[in-house]
């Protein structure tokens, strides 16, 4: 079958629901050589934290009002098994793989609409993350059976 050098993604991981069934699957096409890499949100960063706690009505209200044009069909449910720095290191180990996170900060796309919400943003949530870097909302995280 086909073998690939590298598997990407950026902002899927957040919903898969099986997350060593999903790594496994990558590693079936990766090449040995090959490195899986995935951009998602942050366990941590406070979106996550409350997104099951957000009944969908209301989550699809904000996302049409403030989510840069996406409607409810761009509404998927979301599980974060791979998507805080201890999850992916188990994960990795159980696999025998070497596992790089990094974290970087770009205001989430559902608050362009709002200058309010991303005052609010840079008041707060920058020095907090400065503070705790696992609350920057964005997670990248790299995979492979060689060292990274």
């Amino acid at each position: 079958g086909q073998m690939f050098d590298a598997i990407y993604s950026h902002m899927v991981v957040e919903h898969i629901d099986d997350a060593a069934r999903f790594l496994d699957a990558q590693l079936a096409v990766l090449k040995p050589d090959g490195v899986m890499i995935h951009s998602t949100v942050s366990k941590y960063y406070w979106s996550s934290l409350i997104n099951n706690l957000v009944p969908d009505g209301i989550k699809n209200a904000l996302i049409e009002k403030l989510g840069s044009g996406r409607t409810s069909i761009d509404v998927f449910p979301a599980h974060y098994l791979l998507n805080a720095e201890g999850d992916l290191r188990k994960l990795a180990q159980a696999r025998n793989l070497h596992c790089k996170v990094t974290r970087s900060d770009q205001a989430p796309g559902y608050l362009r609409r709002s200058t309010i919400l991303m005052l609010i943003y840079t008041a707060i949530h920058k020095p907090l993350q400065a503070l705790f870097p696992a609350l920057r909302p964005t997670l990248i995280f790299k995979m492979s059976r060689q060292p990274l």
